[in-house]
């Protein structure tokens, strides 16, 4: 546990405070079987037995907060499947005990049980489970990058019935981008229509796309991890129309940004085409340096998949169910109900511990007295 402890620890100092807040107190304490001691309060978006009405006074709730949280739990499960899977396991056991006030976060779960199995190579199932949040939320923003999620899982399968699929996932969020306030749902939609125009070999319009994505997720989001994916995709499709010099500072960029987000996924895909790169070019000894650097990530990346596979838990989160929350029904409740109290004794002696022969059946005492009496009106 100590050396699985201190690991943690080096992810954190090496993540940075911007990535990694919020995860101290899992550290320090959720290691230990203590959860959330320490934790400061915080407002939540929920009060007890609160009236539905107008609050004009009431503090608004700061919701990117939770947003943030979630987008923790992404980046958690795209670098460190290993230790992501113990959040995600939390959160579907405490949906599990508290089903009613948790309802509101089921899409979010399966949300977050699509991110885990994407991140191990799952795809299929994490397409599954991105489109049945899509199913368990109202909300136009989370269903269409759920969408936009299923649309990449379905085009890293790669064969021709995932990308139609893609295609029919994306195209109706694609029309309708435009409608959305913020421009999230508009950087993920251009970033997911880009890789499906790349893989139709539509090279010249996906360049326009994903470079439009890319300045909006500069300019306006922050992201700095979807920002070294579109740079990626660019430095490749540099590459795939021949233009080595902006491929190679495009894809520099992108290791430098993936190295600092200790993204070793997106390492692992820009150095695999770097290494193209230097091969078109010649450059012999960049190659050689290029790929074994290349392999000692895919050796660590590989790591931590045998280390998610290898958990108990594995297998129940990426499986193709829904969450489910057995509810008694009303005629279940009764028969519930009656079994106990017919089980119940309400002899004074033997409730108490005393021991008394056990008196016989109702139903075969009251036949010997109705036969008794039968008897008796005979004589």
């Amino acid at each position: 546990m100590s050396k699985f402890h201190e690991q943690f620890k080096r992810h954190l100092c090496v993540g940075g405070r911007r990535h990694y807040i919020g995860w101290s107190n899992l550290l320090e304490h959720g290691l230990e079987g203590t959860w959330m001691i320490g934790c400061k309060p915080v407002d939540i978006p929920m009060t007890l037995n609160h009236k539905h009405g107008e609050a004009k006074e009431d503090t608004v709730v700061d919701c990117g907060r939770y947003q943030r949280v979630v987008g923790k739990l992404i980046y958690l499960s795209h670098t460190c499947p290993n230790i992501a899977y113990a959040a995600l396991v939390q959160m579907r056991n405490w949906f599990l005990r508290f089903p009613t006030i948790l309802q509101a976060c089921e899409s979010i779960i399966e949300m977050l049980r699509g991110q885990y199995a994407h991140s191990v190579g799952c795809f299929s199932e994490a397409a599954f489970h991105f489109i049945e949040a899509a199913k368990l939320t109202e909300s136009k923003s989370m269903q269409a990058m759920c969408q936009v999620y299923a649309a990449v899982s379905y085009i890293c399968i790669g064969d021709a019935e995932s990308s139609s699929q893609a295609f029919d996932l994306i195209g109706p969020v694609y029309r309708m981008m435009d409608s959305f306030v913020g421009v999230r749902e508009k950087t993920s939609v251009l970033f997911a229509y880009g890789l499906l125009l790349m893989k139709q070999h539509n090279l010249q319009e996906a360049r326009i796309r994903l470079a439009t994505g890319l300045q909006i997720t500069h300019n306006h989001l922050g992201n700095l991890q979807l920002v070294s994916q579109y740079l990626t995709i660019l430095g490749s499709l540099a590459l795939a129309l021949h233009d080595t010099g902006q491929a190679r500072e495009i894809l520099r960029s992108s290791l430098t940004l993936a190295k600092k987000l200790c993204d070793i996924p997106t390492q692992i895909w820009v150095l695999s085409v770097l290494t193209a790169l230097y091969q078109e070019l010649g450059e012999r000894g960049n190659e050689m340096e290029n790929s074994e650097y290349q392999r000692r990530k895919a050796d660590d990346l590989q790591k931590r998949l045998v280390d998610a596979h290898s958990s108990i838990h594995h297998i129940e989160l990426i499986e193709k169910v829904r969450l489910e929350v057995r509810q008694l029904h009303e005629l279940d409740i009764k028969r519930a109900v009656a079994g106990s109290s017919m089980r119940v004794s309400l002899d004074i002696p033997e409730s108490v511990g005393l021991l008394t022969p056990s008196p016989a059946p109702s139903s075969s005492r009251l036949v010997d007295l109705d036969t008794g009496r039968r008897g008796k009106r005979k004589i």
